[in-house]
């Protein structure tokens, strides 16, 4: 299911909830009860986004998060894309800003170190087995940034912080079916996995220190969130509400 910002009408039947309450559906379509509980676990699945990434306007800046990877004496990153046995090492990146430390051993280990990177995007369609119907609910980002789609942090992961969600969510366990206003959230792979390039990293905004985010946007395509997360959203943003569009 792609969520997006159109309308769309479910195929069931939704009893009407002015609340944040979340309505069970059975398997049969029928909402249980009106007043039914809230989620209250979290459900698992994988997901993808795709649309345009970027530095937030309001606080285009580094976090306070460092990310430091191992790289040959000339900063050199490669990625492995075979296995410990048989490797298959691809260059990714190449900073001008390697750091060196000695070892207990006396050996000499390189390193770099990148700053992880605040993002919003404006426009990302998310996609989940696990949605259906429904849309992305639009936010201010800190407060200010309206209009904000998800927003996340780019390191050594692609760490999908907050995204706002309306419509259905199917347990892929119990095949129940919630019905309600959801937070997603979730991860991407690590940058020395094999797939490790498919979410952007630090790698793709060159933040390696002491230099700046030199890339300020970024367009990504099907990128994976390997790890995403639903919840009830018992605090949404101001102006989050229980409805589509």
């Amino acid at each position: 299911m792609k969520a997006n910002l159109c309308k769309t009408r479910f195929s069931h039947t939704i009893i009407k909830n002015t609340s944040l309450t979340v309505a069970i559906i059975t398997l049969s379509g029928t909402s249980i009860s009106a007043n039914s509980p809230q989620l209250n676990y979290t459900i698992q699945s994988t997901a993808v986004f795709s649309g345009t990434i970027q530095l937030p306007n309001n606080n285009p800046n580094f976090n306070q998060s460092t990310t430091r990877v191992s790289t040959d004496s000339s900063g050199a990153y490669y990625r492995n894309l075979g296995t410990a046995t048989k490797p298959k090492l691809v260059l990714v990146y190449k900073s001008k800003y390697v750091k060196s430390a000695k070892n207990a051993n006396g050996s000499i280990s390189y390193f770099v170190d990148f700053k992880g990177i605040p993002v919003i995007s404006l426009n990302a369609i998310i996609s989940s087995p696990v949605l259906s119907g429904g849309c992305i609910k639009p936010y201010a980002y800190q407060g200010q940034v309206k209009g904000t789609h998800f927003q996340g942090v780019v390191q050594d992961e692609f760490n999908f912080v907050a995204a706002f969600y309306y419509g259905t969510v199917t347990d892929p366990k119990t095949h129940n079916k919630y019905t309600g206003l959801f937070k997603l959230y979730g991860y991407g792979p690590r940058y020395s996995d094999p797939n490790g390039g498919a979410t952007p990293t630090v790698f793709d905004f060159k933040s390696d220190i002491p230099g700046g985010p030199t890339i300020k946007s970024l367009s990504v395509t099907n990128a994976p969130i390997t790890n995403f997360n639903i919840q009830s959203a018992t605090s949404p943003p101001s102006g989050v509400t229980n409805s589509c569009p």
